[in-house]
């Protein structure tokens, strides 16, 4: 028996140290996830479905064509800080070559994004009221911040206006329904920038494709 038990002991005090050293492992491994998150900033991306299929609609207006569509966005911070979104920016990655229109033609980009169901609240007392988020837009630039692992809804609403780049009464050599059928999706880009921890600014983009389709014609 005293072997046995001396075999006992040595097994006991073996898996005493290993269950020890896995235990200093992970308390190591929480203090240095906890290290990194404390120094780490803000991380604000955006998610949305791709191809993005949109309802479309399209008019014909003193020799131009205006394709015009809505889709939604979410604006997302991952990282373990709030933070701040500026300087939002859309733009065509391709131009109405690319879609097959001639190199007289041009596609001119408006467009306007604002967030929905949030509003946030000012305490003023007796004055107290609620203000809707800031408005981006292809004429103006506002910021938007955003707290930790939150999420932010956003709606965009979009005009291409495809045109002769010299003559406005003069239309394109392709109008919408024939770029559609040709190419089926669109591509867009937004670009923003986010704040870092040490107040700088950081720059993102992302491309994505739309696939706009137009009612049927009468």
């Amino acid at each position: 028996m005293g072997v046995l038990e001396d075999i006992g002991a040595f097994l006991l005090q073996k898996w005493s140290d290993i269950a020890l050293t896995i235990f200093t492992g992970v308390v190591a491994f929480i203090a240095v996830l906890s290290f990194v998150n404390s120094v780490k900033g803000p991380d604000i991306t955006i998610a949305l479905d791709e191809p993005l299929p949109v309802e479309a609609s399209f008019a014909f207006i003193a020799g131009t064509e205006t394709l015009d569509f809505r889709f939604p966005i979410v604006i997302m911070n991952v990282g373990p800080r709030g933070g701040a979104m500026t300087g939002v920016e859309m733009t065509l990655p391709k131009s109405a070559k690319d879609y097959g229109g001639a190199p007289t033609d041009e596609i001119r980009l408006s467009w306007t994004c604002f967030v929905t169901e949030r509003k946030q609240v000012v305490d003023l007392g007796p004055l107290s009221k609620s203000y809707t988020e800031p408005i981006f837009a292809s004429d103006r630039q506002n910021s938007l911040s955003v707290e930790s692992n939150e999420s932010v809804a956003v709606n965009c609403i979009v005009y291409l206006v495809l045109k002769d780049k010299k003559d406005e009464q003069s239309p394109p050599t392709v109008d919408w329904d024939k770029v559609l059928k040709q190419t089926q999706t669109l591509e867009l880009k937004i670009s923003w920038k986010t704040t870092t921890r040490k107040g700088g600014m950081k720059p993102h983009e992302k491309i994505f494709k739309i696939q706009p389709k137009l009612p049927p014609k009468n």
